[in-house]
Formats: structure tokens, C-alpha cells, sequence
């Protein structure tokens, strides 16, 4: 129910007897509809109206649908029957098999010479287990065939993985993931080869001191967009630059990775940021972005209430002002870059040049650095209350 509100989702239409009432009881804010509901009777073959409509116990919660299905199987004589149970409900058909088929044929017991439909996947499957021929209602619309025999469970669970697996690698996180399990496997394949050197590495930034840089802040400044994690680049920039310069590289890519991301939420992918994380994640940072203006920036860089890819593309469905974004980007980003850079660099120091002395300056340096957030967020916390009861 959460991610249905999240999502701004309304009105949700299922073809799942038992879904329409679970969801139905959970979120009673939301209208929830049975695809039966909605879909016109004359859309359905004549075919049914030979066969015995069964009722499935869940109908008996949603109102009129038992009678619009009666419509749909032009079985108007069954319009006051009670809902019957196939024998499957509460996993019976497990504890106690020869009950469950007592009450599939009680079920059934209208139907004796008869092809049964129904408008529940469990039931009709439960019904050609005992041997009836049994039909789902939907298999009667226009462009639908019929299924002729039962499914068998592991075909059901081969259909529901193959869903799974293109829904997946069909994501753009699927496909992130993958190019980086490729760049890293390509990475170890020329490492292996030789190819790739810490010398080679190094001999490359000395041998390219302004192409090397431009090519770090490019991948550092795209990063974000596509929800790559920042904080390898960070270590690695004060690993090969050091602490001043990894610092300058850093937050020069960070502040514009941030900016990409927020020119594309704002005139680019407005409608969809919104939908994608939620009207709750917008409203809640625009009303911060509204009271305090780029105090909300700051308060969410020094203390992140979401990730800094999401929040890059949250602010700008705000009303925030670019340059304000831009500036309090780079100064509140600072501190935390400073840290992780003097850390990459104290490591750097360590495998380089087995500096112990290195090491320890800069987790004193990342400490401070990492600290000051921390120390700042009462005093924060503490304006911004001030603020709101001032207004």
C-alpha cells in the first residue's frame, strides 16, 4: 500500500479474485476493481454460455461481481448462489486430499455432464486436477485461446521465472551491474596480460597530467545520472592525485554530476522522477525547499535523507534555484569529499610508498572531515525548527 501511494497509484484493476479483496481491505483509500467489472459482457464467446459459471470464494467480498460474472456466462439462474469452495482454500488440498476433492465435487455438483467455468486460476486449476473440465472465464475474450489440458506446476513456476528474469534484465540497474561486472572482468583479463600496471597507471598521469583529470571528472560528472556509485572515484582520486588535487577533481566531477542530474529532472524528466521515486519523496523536499530555500540543500548534502543520485534528480522537480543548487552543492558535498579523498590518499601513501605516517594523517584527516556533519545537524535541525514556528 506504501508504494502504491508513493507511486500516486489510484485506482488499481486486477484480474485476481483474491488480489481485488486483499488489496480492497489494506488500502481502502484506493479504488481496487475486478477486471470483470470493467469488461463489457458481449466481449465474451458464446462458448460459455453452454458451461456451469462457478463462483469462487473471494467473490463474496466484492460487491456485484458475482452478478456481472452471472452476465459475462449468461448464467442468469446463478445470480443468488453463494460463492462455492474448490477444495484448494487454506492449502487444504495438501492436509487433507480426500476432503478437498469432497467439496470440488460438491462445488461442482451442478455440473455433472457439463465443461465448468470459473473466473479463479486456483479453482480451475483444481478442478481439471479432479479430472473436470475446467475453463477460466478471461480464456473466452477475443484473441485469447482456450487452454486444452492443465498446466503443471513446473511449467507455472518456469513462466513466473522467465517474467522475473526479463523484468530484471530488462532494469537499467540489471544492466549497470553487468557493465560493471564487465569492465571489472575486463579490467583482471588485461591486468593479467599485463596490459594494466600500477606503473602503467602511473606512467599514464604523468605522461597526461590534463587528459587524465578531464577524463575522471567526465565519468565522475556522468556517474550520478546513471546511479553509479561515487565513492570508488572519490578513493581513487586521492589515491592517484593525492589530498589537494583528488580534492579539486572530486568535487569539481561531483558538483557537475549533481548539475546534469538536476537540468535533466527539471526539463527533461519531470513527470517521470516524480512517478519514478515517489509524490511523497517530492512533496516532502519541496516543502523543505519552499520553508528554507538552500538550507534544504545543505541539511540533505551534510546529512542525507536519501541517496545523492536521487537527490540530485528530487531537487530539480523543486523550486529551488539552479545557482543556489549549484553553489550550496559544492560547499555542503565538500566536507565528506574531503574525507573520502584523504583517506584514498593515506592509502595511496601506504601502497605506494609504505608511508605508516601517511595513513594515520589522513583517517585523522577523513575523521574530522566526516565529524563535522554530525556536529553541524543539531545546530541545523535547531535553525530549521526556529524557522517554521517563526512563520
Amino acid at each position: 500500500g506504501r508504494r502504491l501511494r508513493q507511486c500516486g497509484v489510484t485506482h488499481v484493476v486486477t484480474g485476481c479474485v483474491n488480489c481485488a479483496k486483499v488489496l480492497a481491505s489494506l488500502v481502502p483509500d484506493i479504488t481496487v476493481q475486478h477486471a470483470l467489472e470493467i469488461i463489457p459482457p458481449e466481449r465474451f464467446s458464446q462458448e460459455v454460455y453452454s458451461m456451469v459459471l462457478h463462483q469462487p470464494c473471494p467473490s463474496v467480498r466484492i460487491a456485484g461481481l458475482r452478478e456481472k460474472a452471472s452476465r459475462c456466462a449468461h448464467e442468469p439462474s446463478y445470480d443468488n448462489l453463494p460463492p462455492a469452495c474448490c477444495g484448494c482454500g487454506g492449502g487444504l488440498h495438501v492436509l487433507d486430499p480426500e476432503l478437498s476433492a469432497a467439496f470440488a465435487a460438491k462445488a461442482l455438483r451442478n455440473a455433472p455432464d457439463k465443461p465448468v467455468v470459473t473466473y479463479c486460476v486456483g479453482c480451475r486449476s483444481t478442478f481439471q486436477k479432479q479430472s473436470y473440465s475446467a475453463h477460466h472465464l478471461f480464456e473466452y475474450l477475443p484473441g485469447v485461446s482456450p487452454c486444452t489440458g492443465r498446466i503443471s506446476s513446473g511449467r507455472k513456476w518456469f513462466n513466473r521465472l522467465a517474467v522475473g528474469l526479463r523484468m530484471r534484465i530488462l532494469s537499467p540497474k540489471f544492466l549497470v551491474g553487468i557493465g560493471l561486472l564487465g569492465l571489472i572482468a575486463l579490467s583482471a583479463l588485461l591486468r593479467q596480460h599485463g596490459y594494466i600496471s600500477m606503473d602503467g597507471l602511473v606512467a599514464f598521469l604523468h605522461e597526461h597530467p590534463v587528459l587524465a583529470p578531464l577524463l575522471f571528472m567526465l565519468v565522475y560528472a556522468i556517474g550520478p545520472s546513471i546511479f553509479l556509485p561515487s565513492l570508488p572515484l572519490t578513493l581513487g582520486a586521492g589515491f592517484l592525485w593525492g589530498p589537494f588535487w583528488g580534492v579539486v577533481f572530486s568535487i569539481a566531477g561531483a558538483t557537475v554530476g549533481a548539475s546534469v542530474a538536476f537540468l535533466l529532472a527539471r526539463y527533461v524528466m519531470h513527470d517521470a522522477v516524480k512517478n519514478r521515486f515517489g509524490r511523497e519523496r517530492w512533496q516532502t523536499l519541496s516543502s523543505r525547499v519552499e520553508q528554507h530555500g538552500w538550507k534544504a540543500v545543505a541539511f540533505a548534502r551534510l546529512v542525507p535523507i536519501f541517496p545523492f543520485p536521487v537527490l540530485n534528480f528530487l531537487f530539480g522537480i523543486t523550486p529551488i534555484s539552479f545557482f543556489h543548487y549549484v553553489w550550496s552543492s559544492f560547499v555542503f558535498m565538500l566536507p565528506a569529499c574531503i574525507a573520502y579523498v584523504a583517506f584514498g590518499s593515506s592509502m595511496g601513501e601506504l601502497i605506494l610508498h609504505g608511508n605508516i605516517e601517511g595513513l594515520v594523517i589522513g583517517i585523522v584527516i577523513a575523521s574530522v572531515a566526516l565529524l563535522l556533519p554530525l556536529l553541524l545537524k543539531p545546530l541545523l535541525k535547531r535553525r530549521h525548527s526556529s524557522i517554521d514556528q517563526s512563520r
